[in-house]
């Protein structure tokens, strides 16, 4: 809660001096449940355009949002996002936020403790499309921001977000699997080829998740659990920020905004040094932004 207030008094700060700065835009892929943690409770700072391919999670995203009271915009779409438009079968499991356009892998699954949560209980067919071409279609441009948790598909997804991801995006927040939950699926040496082949740089690992094997060995005093999937966090490098996305200073204000929700503070200011050096920033600008950064 401390870090969500420190973020948004920065933002409050850097968008007050900025009247004409547009929300942060976060796409979130997979948006059943909550925002990832650094973007919760940052208000009318912030625009979301959520995908939600299960249709009782879509509803319940469009209820939650329309109860909300804090000045948050946002967009919900109930359809499904791939490398390419088609169609394709859709897997719902017990648990709910599971559930995925790949079939979960049982044999590595009744390894782990509750593998009963992966149970296929009904299927669907559903059309895709590429993001690239859903962001058109909805008029969504500037996009600061994408976070993935599509059960396996994340790298299916980014291929079909090339020219958002050249153009527009400075992070992603996506969540990779380290082994094969579900079946024939990409793992996080693929995504993360893709991701640096793109002009991103992986900064942190924000959640690891390990899984407790269906043994005695897991309740042993010391004993280590698999990692099996992370949220890795990627940011643009500074050369191809700057190569590709070619920010005015509002895109390299927001940019900073995003280190500052994760905590990348270094980079917050490599990045402000870098504009001042190409007069993308004054050096008015510059000055307040840090003294704003230190404050916060």
């Amino acid at each position: 809660a401390h870090k969500r207030q420190r973020s948004r008094s920065f933002l409050k700060k850097i968008f007050g001096r900025n009247p004409a700065l547009s929300p942060l835009t976060l796409v979130d892929v997979g948006a059943s449940g909550d925002l990832p943690k650094s973007w919760r409770g940052l208000g009318k700072y912030l625009r979301v355009i959520g995908f939600e391919p299960d249709k009782k999670a879509y509803e319940d995203l469009i209820k939650r949002s329309s109860e909300k009271k804090d000045g948050e915009i946002a967009t919900y779409l109930n359809f499904a996002l791939h490398n390419k438009a088609t169609e394709a079968d859709f897997f719902i499991t017990r648990k709910q936020t599971l559930s995925s356009m790949l079939l979960p892998n049982k044999e590595l699954i009744r390894e782990f403790s509750t593998p009963e949560r992966f149970d296929v209980v009904a299927s669907r067919k559903i059309k895709t499309e590429t993001l690239d071409v859903a962001l058109r279609q909805t008029d969504t441009a500037d996009v600061d921001f994408i976070k993935l948790d599509t059960q396996g598909s994340e790298l299916f997804i980014l291929q079909g977000a090339k020219e958002t991801l050249q153009r527009e995006v400075f992070g992603v927040e996506a969540e990779i699997e380290f082994a094969e939950v579900y079946k024939d699926q990409p793992l996080f040496g693929d995504v993360d080829q893709f991701l640096r082949n793109a002009g991103f740089a992986l900064f942190d690992f924000v959640d690891v998740a390990r899984w407790e094997r269906e043994n005695i060995g897991a309740s042993m005093n010391g004993c280590k659990t698999q990692v099996i999937f992370v949220n890795a966090l990627y940011m643009k490098s500074k050369d191809s920020f700057f190569a590709d996305v070619r920010p005015d200073k509002f895109k390299l204000l927001k940019a900073v905004s995003v280190c500052v929700l994760y905590e990348c503070f270094d980079y917050a200011i490599a990045l402000l040094q870098e504009g001042l050096k190409k007069n993308i920033v004054d050096d008015a600008e510059y000055r307040n932004t840090i003294d704003t950064l230190i404050k916060s």
